[in-house]
């Protein structure tokens, strides 16, 4: 057998700010349908809960205490799970972009915890943590330069 030596460097490809903000309304409908499905299991909770024809707002208000919480827990379970777990979002597998580590490989689950809380936290300071990635010759923003990730072309 041949020594064929070191693996080549595999070479990444930034994916494009169009292509991240593609993959990003994309969730966000996935996230929005799921809110939907959430009020909707609500209200049909609602309407089975009377009590002579009298709505219960005590049971209400429980009902959105849940959906508020659930909405909570989900929107970032999400993003991280599916950062650590395949390095997609549904968004991201729909226009074929990526999060790896800087070397190419998965997140992993640590990588993609931290990566979205700088993501939420750039989100609500109006997308200034996205800055970045118009000079970074990555395409990198903050969430990706504070987790040593980046988001690359798959195709």
């Amino acid at each position: 057998m041949q020594d064929v030596g070191p693996a080549a460097p595999v070479t990444l490809r930034p994916a494009g700010l169009g292509l991240r903000l593609v993959a990003f309304v994309l969730d966000m409908l996935a996230l929005l349908s799921c809110l939907m499905a959430l009020v909707a299991l609500g209200l049909f909770q609602l309407l089975l809960r009377t009590d002579g024809g009298q709505k219960d707002s005590e049971g209400a208000v429980w009902t959105a205490v849940a959906l508020a919480v659930s909405w909570v827990a989900l929107v970032p379970l999400y993003h991280v799970l599916l950062w650590a777990w395949g390095g997609q979002t549904l968004g991201q597998r729909a226009v074929h972009i990526r999060v790896v580590r800087e070397d190419g490989g998965p997140p992993g689950l640590w990588r993609a915890v931290v990566r979205y809380l700088v993501y939420a936290i750039s989100l609500f300071f109006l997308g200034i943590g996205f800055l970045p990635a118009l000079w970074d010759e990555r395409r990198r923003g903050l969430p990706d330069l504070v987790s040593g990730t980046m988001v690359v072309d798959t195709l």
